[in-house]
């Protein structure tokens, strides 16, 4: 029971393991349920008849899934979901018993055929309005529960139905069909297909969902930054010291050890440095500050409104970021533009 969080690509990944998962685990229950069918004669399965059952299993289970979750679980879409799936779980049985190469004719009995039909129509619709993701944990394992009894009532009911007459074999039954030992390979590594694509699919839903989460904190997060940096009565810059680091790295590189007496030797440097900071943004407390008409006045370089005083100031700085300190105060004085 239940569906997936995500949405776009992780959810369509999630609606194509889902119709495998429930298509490929309603075939699985038919045919092993064949597989404890004794009719008392030879019994094969014609290939390509028992993979169209798959086929048909798979693209209904995935068609009753998109209407019923593509539309957010309204009952119209819940009751066509039903529908859709009753009458596909049918297709599949009944393709499925058509694959039989027997020495037997076989019919059915239209009442109980009509009855197992409404069996898997009328109970999958209550099973998947209980299995949606609004719905308590509780309702959607009793959905899940009532979709899996609907499913082996129909096939039963429909196994009911079947009249087997016997009749002379024309020819080998087995050619071009599989026989039961065949048929049980394929039922088991269906299933082990079929249980590892659900665990995968269920943890890379957790994964993406869980991304999905971390990304609406972290878009959250960011709003809530943009509106204290615009509204700060505070001025505050957002700086980028990339390219200063890298350089400070490569001066370690040369062998620079004692950058205070390096600047001293080297004060140009200190208005280099200030050349590579790159200022992305600045609030508006800042451009009151220093009367700038917009924000393109003092994005760029730091070296433009820089002050000499306040070239020593940023030379702390430097210092500060060469030797790693976690923090640097310090107070300059502002360039009107």
């Amino acid at each position: 029971g239940g569906f997936a969080e995500t949405r776009g690509g992780p959810g369509i990944g999630w609606w194509l393991a889902g119709a495998v998962a429930l298509g490929g685990g309603i075939w699985t229950m038919h045919f092993i349920a064949m597989l404890a069918f004794q009719l008392g004669t030879n019994v094969t399965y014609d290939v390509a008849t028992t993979v169209l059952s798959l086929a048909i299993a798979i693209v209904v289970s995935g068609l009753g899934l998109l209407v019923v979750y593509g539309q957010r679980g309204t009952w119209p879409a819940i009751l066509g979901g039903g529908i859709l799936a009753g009458t596909g779980i049918a297709a599949m049985h009944y393709t499925g018993m058509a694959a039989m190469r027997m020495a037997a004719r076989l019919s059915y009995e239209p009442f109980l055929v009509g009855l197992s039909v409404a069996i898997v129509t009328a109970a999958p619709t209550a099973g998947l309005w209980l299995t949606l993701p609004k719905q308590r944990l509780w309702l959607q394992d009793g959905g899940a529960i009532i979709m899996g009894a609907a499913i082996s009532g129909m096939h039963f009911t429909g196994m009911a139905a079947a009249r087997f007459a016997a009749v002379e074999p024309l020819g080998p039954v087995t050619a071009n069909g599989l026989s039961n030992a065949y048929l049980a390979v394929a039922i088991g590594v269906t299933t082990a297909l079929l249980l590892g694509l659900a665990l995968i699919a269920a943890f890379m839903d957790r994964r993406f969902a869980q991304a999905q989460r971390e990304a609406r904190i972290i878009e959250a997060s960011e709003a809530r930054y943009r509106r204290i940096f615009d509204t700060a009565a505070v001025s505050i810059w957002d700086e980028d010291f990339s390219q200063v680091v890298a350089a400070l790295d490569a001066l370690r590189a040369k062998g620079v050890r004692d950058f205070a007496r390096y600047f001293d030797q080297h004060p140009e440097l200190v208005a280099e440095a200030a050349g590579l900071v790159r200022v992305r943004d600045v609030n508006h407390a800042t451009l009151e500050l220093f009367e700038a008409r917009d924000k393109a006045e003092v994005l760029g370089a730091l070296d433009r409104i820089f002050l000499p005083e306040t070239l020593a100031v940023f030379r702390n700085e430097l210092l500060a970021i060469a030797e790693g300190a976690p923090s640097f105060k310090g107070t300059s004085p502002a360039q009107t533009l």
